[in-house]
């Protein structure tokens, strides 16, 4: 398995690995990046929750081992104000959002269903 170093860059809230955007076409994977990752120039910066496991799953099975070169970017990184990645990735709503909306929708039939009913009467 050949070893590519990569640099992983943090600060005190998050960590990002650093690759070239070419890599991830390459790879078949930048579909798959998430709204999470960042990019800025030829280069894009994967969050560490997802992302980056992507990456890493992607170049091992295609014969690559990932070392990382890392750097402390303190408080907050400069990452974090590039542009995010244009992700064609669709995130499922959490639950909460889930039972939020229908409890909108629930209310609103019953705010509708009143106004009906004071329109007949």
């Amino acid at each position: 398995m050949e070893k590519v170093t990569k640099r992983f860059f943090f600060d005190a809230g998050h960590g990002w690995l650093s690759v070239k955007y070419q890599e991830l076409v390459d790879l078949g994977i930048e579909d798959q990046i998430s709204k999470h990752s960042y990019v800025n120039g030829k280069s894009a910066y994967l969050e560490e929750d997802v992302d980056m496991p992507l990456y890493i799953k992607a170049m091992e099975d295609n014969s690559f081992s990932v070392d990382f070169d890392q750097r402390d970017h303190g408080e907050v990184s400069r990452i974090r104000k590039y542009e995010s990645f244009p992700s064609q990735v669709v995130e499922e709503s959490s639950e909460a959002e889930e039972a939020a909306e229908d409890k909108m929708i629930e209310t609103a039939s019953e705010v509708e269903q009143e106004v009906q009913e004071e329109l007949v009467a």
